[in-house]
């Protein structure tokens, strides 16, 4: 059996096309959750895999392989920071200028220079990788906001009234003439089953039990911010048309438009809805917010909308990359250089 992540997998079945196509199987329902290919296994094991330490014997104990993650990540920002202090106690003062300067020549400057400049950036990246695992409960989503959900959605239904309820949604389908759905799925409201059909070109549309069209109206944002503000009282409700800070392309759920419900509370969480099934789509209550602007953010380089945009991201990102990349590589090099003259230090220049 393979584990990837929470999900176990039965089995894996390996097709023996050109690609060298391998599936994964759910043992719980039978459905492919995964497809790789020999090309995606290589590139997974350069980038994906040593990035998370993803190894399979590590991975199938998901505390051990958290700790880990979370314990060398803590390892690395100290290190880090080490370095950046080290660096900059490095500094002297001409005596021919008076001014604070480096005291190397050659590849050991430019390896203290760019050092202290890309150290920023790898501490960044340290720091929001620990912080994505969400460490100690730091940065969850808290329980008040996962209770307005579950108010906005309200009782489950129960299967005597689904399944006359799926019935009438077959009918009203092909009363409609409006062909096959691909996907007919339970959207509740307020403790009211509704039905969002799903059809094979991406349509999709609201419906009541009896299988009638119910769009997500007005008189149902009303309700829905009624449901979600609670007990402090009416979400402020509007149409979202463009990215705001927590929901945006690229993150968790960045479809536009969106319906922004923003609660009254001390918290002020802002709840994104699908607009046709009136399903909560992702939350941004204080700890989801810190998760923002402590991981994503600094990790993704994606602050703001003109620094997500292709081709802009793309260049930043490469000069960055391989900034650092440079760096660790020179310090490498000066490292083996030091081990081959027996650890002996080489003279400095005169200050």
């Amino acid at each position: 059996m393979k584990v990837f992540g929470h999900l176990k997998v039965e089995r894996q079945i390996k097709i023996g096309d050109p690609e060298k196509t391998t599936l994964y199987i759910a043992s719980n329902t039978g459905e492919v959750r995964q497809r790789t290919t020999a090309s995606l296994r290589f590139w997974n094991w350069l980038g994906a895999i040593p990035h998370w330490l993803y190894f399979t014997e590590l991975r199938k104990d998901a505390k051990l392989w958290s700790d880990v993650v979370i314990w060398t990540s803590l390892g690395g920002c100290f290190l880090t920071l080490l370095g950046l202090f080290v660096g900059q106690r490095q500094f002297r003062r001409r005596t021919s200028t008076g001014r604070l300067a480096s005291p190397y020549t050659g590849a050991k400057f430019w390896h203290h220079m760019l050092g202290l400049v890309f150290g920023v950036l790898v501490l960044s990246w340290t720091f929001s990788g620990f912080a994505s695992m969400q460490p100690w409960g730091w940065l969850e989503t808290g329980p008040a906001a996962s209770e307005a959900a579950e108010r906005l959605s309200g009782e489950a239904p129960v299967w005597r009234d689904v399944r006359p309820a799926l019935r009438a949604q077959l009918e009203a389908l092909r009363r409609d003439g409006a062909g096959e759905a691909a996907q007919i799925v339970l959207a509740p409201l307020d403790g009211t089953p509704y039905f969002l059909r799903i059809n094979a070109d991406g349509f999709k549309a609201r419906y009541r039990s009896d299988g009638a069209a119910a769009p997500f109206d007005s008189a149902g944002w009303a309700r829905a911010g009624e449901l979600l503000g609670g007990p402090a009282g009416p979400a402020s409700v509007e149409l979202l048309q463009r990215e705001d800070a927590y929901y945006y392309k690229g993150s968790a759920a960045g479809r536009l438009p969106a319906v922004r419900a923003i609660a009254p509370d001390e918290d002020a969480t802002r709840y994104y809805l699908d607009p046709v099934s009136a399903q909560v789509v992702a939350i941004a209550d204080p700890g989801a917010r810190g998760f923002r602007w402590w991981h994503l953010a600094p990790h993704r380089l994606d602050f703001a909308g003109w620094l997500r945009a292709r081709p802009v991201w793309d260049i930043v990102m490469w000069t960055l990359l391989l900034g650092v990349t440079g760096v660790c590589a020179m310090g490498v090099w000066l490292g083996l250089r030091k081990l081959a003259r027996g650890g002996r230090l080489e003279g400095r220049p005169e200050e």
